[in-house]
């Protein structure tokens, strides 16, 4: 197959995905409201409530009550998605967390945090265009803000200058929670081999966010996938530990994960 053809598969494929999750709505309650980074799993309320909507419900108010309904998602690729779920799952523990593991005694947290500094330094513009394409035109210009203030005096992104010199707050936004906020459903559920969770949504967002990622543009090749890499160890190594929490704690981790990634990007939607 010519390479010239896989962006066309990749159209076509997400078509088939948004069609069949196009029945299920994201949340059992209203639809989201228009307002829209990292692992929270509460849903928001579905719609701001009145002061005269707000009756108690016992110890629970109708809001809390809102906040607790279960997100809904298609899920027509399970057996799929839980051989990728298996799969990743032996990974993990096989490879990932011994390297996670060893690589966290080698290197201290306080260069690893440098390195985190740099990568999302690095990610800006992905806020950036983000944030703009979703009105959010004054988060869009703090971002701009943040990245020259860190590339300056932050010296490369290496400190977070921009929030612990000037209290300026990140706006974590990416292109799966901007199709979100103008009104596009998840799709269906899917978890990718070795990236885990992810909706068909969200998984063009990411293909689409590679655009304003300026690791996209490194050459050579070999050096561009070596930083892609090296990006989601070290985020990773500051979360080791995580997913076993989430597994000792869940009858079916798999349900856990799709419940928690659903509500997780239901909520960064929102904010």
């Amino acid at each position: 197959m010519r390479k010239a053809h896989w962006p066309l598969l990749l159209v076509a494929f997400c078509a088939v995905c948004f069609a069949a999750g196009g029945g299920y709505a994201q949340s059992s309650g209203p639809s989201p409201s228009d307002s829209p980074g990292s692992q929270a799993v509460a849903a928001a309320p579905a719609e701001p409530l009145g002061a005269e909507a707000k009756e108690d419900l016992g110890d629970v108010t109708e809001e809390q009550a809102k906040q607790t309904e279960e997100v809904q998602i298609a899920d027509p690729l399970e057996p799929f998605n839980r051989a990728m779920y298996h799969f990743n799952d032996k990974f993990y523990f096989w490879l990932a967390k011994p390297f996670l593991r060893g690589y966290n005694y080698v290197i201290p947290e306080s260069i690893r945090q440098v390195m985190a500094n740099i990568y999302d330094n690095a990610r800006a513009p992905i806020r950036i265009m983000n944030n703009a394409l979703q009105g959010k035109f004054d988060r869009a210009g703090s971002e701009l803000i943040r990245l020259v203030v860190n590339s300056t005096v932050g010296v490369a992104g290496m400190r977070n200058m921009a929030t612990d010199a000037f209290g300026m707050k990140a706006y974590d936004e990416d292109l799966g929670q901007t199709f979100g906020v103008w009104g596009l459903g998840h799709g269906v559920y899917l978890v990718l081999p070795l990236l885990g969770p992810s909706s068909a949504r969200d998984f063009v967002g990411w293909v689409g966010d590679w655009v304003p990622d300026p690791v996209t543009y490194v050459k050579p090749d070999g050096l561009r996938y070596g930083l892609a890499v090296h990006y989601r160890a070290n985020l990773w190594s500051f979360h080791v530990g995580d997913y076993e929490a989430i597994k000792k704690a869940s009858l079916d981790p798999y349900v856990a994960m799709r419940s928690g990634y659903v509500q997780h990007r239901e909520k960064a939607v929102k904010e």
